[in-house]
């Protein structure tokens, strides 16, 4: 890798997002694109090497305009309390000196049910590409399905999930974009219980429990909202809206101890954003939203609104 740019690593803060971190050969399908755990430090001692990793205080001063940066500043976030995150933290981060944001959603801890994202994640990646596809269809509502077959979604697909072959682009865009999360979950939920797999097995196999966030926490961490059900902000009314957020706010201020002012977006694209984010983490008590949208931070920009990269993305910053 070449180095950045020398105005934004003098100026800016890199903010660096993981998901998934394990091992790609326990998944006999496509669905689950991991970052394998060697990958994974290899990819933190570099980064530690070049950049110096910021507090959410140091974070919180600078992106509000209130001090300079004097060299790059670095920050890890993981999104959606995946239970590798434990590891992260305790095994690679810890030892290193390093405190990131965890951004986590309640309903699997609340109600012990997992997001519809990650039930679609494991079973595409647990089931024959085709047959579940063919499983998929066959659970959608009629009058979706025919909604769904009227459009040429293809190219948005495409450029959605450039991961994912063109035909599952196509089914993956329609089960986030064009069919009502409820329906989704609905489906997933009974394509796991065809598997005989129950909600709360799934969510202590696949999430954080409640005990390891509370330790993150009392570690000096950042727990980070995101959301109860990780529906994206940008589709709920207003008191769905309402709920999704002050429910979450609730249970994490009564497990850690601590009000949450770091929020980060669920699928952190612009679609998914609330149209004034400022006003949103105004209105919740946030000081910090994080997005996805790839790239530096500089003292002009939102903050909002911050840019993150994920970790699969991170090479085109510096050839």
């Amino acid at each position: 890798m070449r180095k950045p740019m020398q105005d934004e690593k003098q100026n800016g803060l890199l903010i660096v997002n993981y998901h998934y971190i394990r091992d790609a050969r326990q998944y006999r399908y496509p669905g689950i694109y991991p970052l394998e755990r060697d990958a994974f430090v290899g990819q933190v001692r570099w980064l530690l090497s070049r950049f110096k990793p910021l507090s959410t205080e140091e974070i919180e001063a600078f992106v509000h305009g209130e001090t300079a940066l004097h060299e790059p500043g670095l920050c890890f976030t993981f999104d959606d309390g995946l239970g590798e995150h434990g590891w992260a933290a305790r095994e690679v981060l810890e030892p290193l000196g390093v405190k990131a944001v965890f951004s986590v959603s309640s309903k699997p801890l609340i109600e012990e049910k997992g997001l519809m994202v990650h039930k679609i994640h494991w079973l595409r990646a647990n089931t024959e590409p085709e047959k579940f596809r063919k499983e998929f269809m066959s659970l959608v509502p009629k009058e979706w399905l025919r909604r769904a077959e009227e459009e040429n979604i293809a190219n948005a697909a495409a450029q959605s999930y450039p991961y994912d072959s063109r035909g599952f682009a196509s089914l993956k865009y329609m089960i986030n974009f064009q069919l009502p999360n409820r329906i989704v979950d609905d489906i997933a939920s009974e394509m796991l219980r065809a598997r005989k797999v129950s909600e709360s097995s799934f969510c202590r196999d696949y999430y954080l429990s409640k005990s390891e966030i509370a330790e993150l926490c009392s570690k000096g961490h950042t727990i980070g909202n995101h959301g109860h059900s990780h529906t994206p902000f940008s589709r709920l009314s207003e008191g769905d809206l309402e709920r999704e957020i002050s429910d979450s706010l609730s249970f994490f201020s009564q497990l850690t101890g601590k009000e949450q002012t770091w929020v980060s977006y669920p699928h952190g694209r612009q679609w998914a954003i609330p149209a004034d984010a400022e006003a949103f983490c105004r209105r919740f008590g946030f000081k910090i939203g994080l997005g996805l949208d790839g790239g530096w931070n500089k003292r002009e920009g939102s903050p909002y609104l911050l840019n993150r990269i994920n970790e699969n993305d991170l090479k085109k910053l510096f050839i």
